[in-house]
């Protein structure tokens, strides 16, 4: 059950099956050479530990703690619970994840030395806090995050060969924006859009000066991929959000990775974002930005001239064209009377609603397409001077007078007259 070196010094000559505690005391020591130690509870040691070229696997279904600062090979394979160094742990040859998580903390991480590996990492298996990789090889750090759901815990970092064996780099995932810990990273490169608010990288550059060329990845929980194509990495250049584009990209909008166009910059403090590319605005469209809380249709904050931008342009008038769809995340309400060129409501903007209220409404010539989320007519009018198409909005009308001049065609959704008269 439990293995204490209490006297004397112990050399394996075979693997060591301990269900509980693998202790050593004091002034004590044990010699794996190349025998594998399997471990059901923690790793004691008051002595000394000499590791050989062995493997010792963390197995056990609770908390587990090492008090070992160096394996040759590791392997954390957990049908429950967490894995805890309490002192820096390193690894000299190869960390294996199968399941179960490891927790570290600043000053209780591990660390992978040059030329050792790390496999495995996943939902199952992966690092919650910082992690060091030292050397001269490309790394993906399995990092993620216990308080998010498993389904969406994991958010590897990937980075290319820094230059130099002794080079030493730290990495580290938060699942929330960025602003809530450094405010002041506000500003973005004109080739973005607003970057995302759910989640950051941190990398530390603690021992050499290349730079490297991240690959950062997105799961259940990222709030800010769409179109692949228009993936972006962004890094702080100390001044602002810097676009190091899209090399490649694996998955699809559910979970993914995307790899830089473009090495990071040359700082040891270094923060890494998922973004998105700002195409050229077209002119005369206004979209729908609104986060949810400021529901105001009369409010500059809420429209940009691209899905997804940067609000703080005018709102529409009678020239333009109006899209709602997933780059705006919550409902518009009307406090003003509307009169626009066009409304086009994608399937993207989903369970999302427009809300008429006592105000009118006047569309142009190019007439209403509604296609996702609902509109809940109220009190005013409705005047349509060209077609509507309902292709999946739940469109509930005004209850006083709906006229349309162009067609009514509908291959989805629901019409619900509100006892008005169209």
């Amino acid at each position: 059950y439990d293995f204490y070196v209490q006297s004397g010094d112990v050399t394996l000559t075979g693997m060591l099956n301990a269900k509980n505690n693998v202790t050593i005391g004091a002034a004590r020591s044990l010699t794996a050479n190349a025998n594998n130690i399997n471990i059901g509870g923690s790793f004691i040691s008051n002595g000394t530990f000499y590791q050989g070229t062995g493997t010792v696997t963390f197995n056990g279904s609770g908390r587990q703690v090492s008090y070992i600062n160096m394996y040759y090979n590791m392997v954390v394979n957990k049908p429950a619970g967490k894995f805890y160094a309490t002192y820096p742990l390193a690894i000299n040859n190869s960390l294996t994840l199968t399941k179960g998580v490891v927790a570290t903390t600043p000053s209780h991480y591990i660390k992978v030395i040059d030329n050792a590996t790390v496999t495995g990492g996943s939902s199952q298996s992966f690092v919650s806090g910082p992690f060091i990789k030292v050397g001269d090889d490309a790394f993906t750090f399995p990092l993620g995050d216990t308080t998010l759901p498993d389904t969406s815990a994991y958010h590897p970092f990937s980075m290319t060969a820094p230059t130099g064996a002794t080079s030493s780099f730290t990495a580290r995932y938060f699942p929330k924006n960025v602003l809530t810990d450094y405010p002041t990273f506000t500003s973005y490169a004109s080739t973005l859009k607003p970057v995302s608010t759910c989640e950051y990288w941190s990398l530390t550059r603690t021992v050499g000066s290349s730079t490297i060329t991240p690959t950062v990845s997105w799961n259940a929980n990222t709030c800010n991929i769409n179109a692949l194509a228009d993936a972006r990495v962004a890094s702080w250049s100390g001044t602002q959000w810097t676009d190091l584009g899209n090399n490649s990209t694996a998955g699809n909008q559910a979970a993914g990775t995307i790899k830089a166009n473009t090495a990071g910059p040359n700082t040891a403090n270094q923060y890494y974002v998922l973004a998105e590319f700002m195409p050229t605005p077209i002119a005369n469209q206004r979209y729908w930005v609104g986060n949810g809380t400021n529901k105001s249709w009369n409010n500059t904050a809420n429209w940009a001239a691209v899905s997804g931008g940067p609000g703080g342009n005018p709102v529409p008038t009678a020239n333009d064209t109006v899209i709602f769809d997933g780059g705006g995340k919550g409902e518009s309400d009307f406090d003003v009377n509307v009169s626009i060129a066009k409304l086009l409501v994608k399937s993207t903007y989903n369970t999302n609603a427009i809300v008429q209220g006592t105000y009118n409404l006047t569309v142009g010539a190019a007439g209403m397409t509604m296609n996702g989320g609902s509109f809940t007519g109220g009190s005013g009018t409705i005047t349509n001077n060209g077609s509507l198409t309902l292709g999946g909005s739940n469109f509930t009308s005004t209850s006083a007078n709906f006229t349309i001049y162009g067609s009514f065609t509908k291959t989805g959704g629901n019409f619900i007259h509100n006892n008005g008269r169209v």
